[in-house]
């Protein structure tokens, strides 16, 4: 229900999101979770500000709720504890930060782009060739930038891929599996150390590749998950997989689009094998949930000129158009949808 709070909440929204942005630059949350119980006096100097302006932010951070104050003492909240404190699984900060690099200027010109229908957010924060973020970041000389928008991602697909893993969907039928789309590794790099009899190919643009291929090295993976660096929207479809993992790749580009993305998919997979889709949805009907509906206006300002988050019916359908069979949908934690359907032999 809507009331006073919430519409002071929406109207001072700017300024609760920097409350947050600051406090994971100054790892306030990390400070506390290792020292809980903290007074001012102490945690002053421990975020390198002086006493007028961190009474204040913390003020401001207590009453957002953010954190805890008891006896003149500061803590993490629990949710708090499990969602911004780095290094842990459900960590979000690295998307905090991801949020006001790309994000903060360019939703300025939300108003514009919903007028427009076009993404006129992104040439505020990344100029070069392209229509979308995902090819201006592949472009991009700022090799900073590039890895803190897949450090974002990448943080997001752990998040969700540990949700992945635990459901029914049976992983040990399948051989040599294709991630298409795969950015960073992360889901690979799960994947295949939840299954070691899985081989991986990830399949993304070269340059996205690389930051992949350093990642999957590191894990000591290099033997089961080789990169494949083309232009996923220009050139074939390889083939020769059993199964295709299409995670969080269908926002951004229209339904049109990802329809011929998936049947370009399916003139590629082994006959018999199995395409799996792993997004976030919203609902059927059009009323949410709101991390989907929001993700849809930043697909729209910044990312995509014709994405946006799709419901489960739509990627259903669009399945069943292209000739798969056996359509399968499972509801997922974080407004996710498990799907997965086979190509006929």
């Amino acid at each position: 229900m809507m009331d006073k709070d919430k519409i002071t909440l929406i109207r001072r929204g700017h300024i609760a999101f920097q409350l947050m942005n600051v406090a994971v630059q100054h790892k306030l949350f990390d400070i506390l979770s290792a020292e809980p119980n903290l007074t001012l006096e102490e945690l002053t100097p421990k975020l390198g500000l002086q006493h007028r302006p961190a009474r204040h932010f913390m003020r401001a951070l207590v009453a957002l709720g953010l954190i805890d104050k008891k006896d003149g003492k500061f803590s993490n909240p629990p949710a708090v504890e499990q969602y911004l404190v780095s290094g842990k699984d459900a960590y979000v900060g690295g998307e905090v930060l991801q949020h006001e690099k790309l994000e903060y200027l360019s939703l300025s010109r939300l108003a514009a782009s919903l007028e427009a229908n076009t993404n006129l957010g992104l040439d505020l924060v990344l100029t070069g060739e392209g229509k979308t973020v995902y090819e201006r970041m592949h472009l991009t000389k700022d090799r900073k930038l590039q890895e803190l928008f897949y450090k974002g991602m990448g943080g997001h697909s752990r998040r969700t891929v540990e949700n992945f893993l635990k459901s029914r969907l049976d992983l040990s039928k399948f051989k040599h599996v294709l991630d298409f789309c795969g950015g960073d590794g992360t889901n690979a790099i799960a994947i295949a150390r939840a299954h070691p009899h899985l081989k991986i190919t990830l399949l993304d643009f070269p340059t996205v590749c690389e930051l992949a291929a350093r990642n999957i090295e590191a894990a000591g993976l290099s033997d089961r998950i080789k990169t494949l660096g083309r232009d996923i929207h220009k050139e074939p479809v390889p083939t020769g997989f059993d199964a295709m993992f299409l995670f969080h790749c269908s926002a951004m580009v229209s339904m049109e689009t990802w329809q011929g993305i998936l049947q370009r998919c399916y003139d590629a997979l082994d006959p018999g094998g199995t395409l799996v889709l792993y997004h976030l949805i919203c609902n059927d009907d059009d009323t949410g949930p709101m991390e989907a509906a929001f993700l849809s206006i930043y697909f729209i300002a910044i990312t995509t000129p014709e994405g946006a988050i799709y419901s489960g019916a739509e990627h259903g359908a669009a399945l069943k158009a292209c000739g798969f069979e056996d359509v399968q949908r499972l509801e997922m934690p974080i407004s996710h949808e498990l799907m997965w359907a086979t190509k006929p032999r």
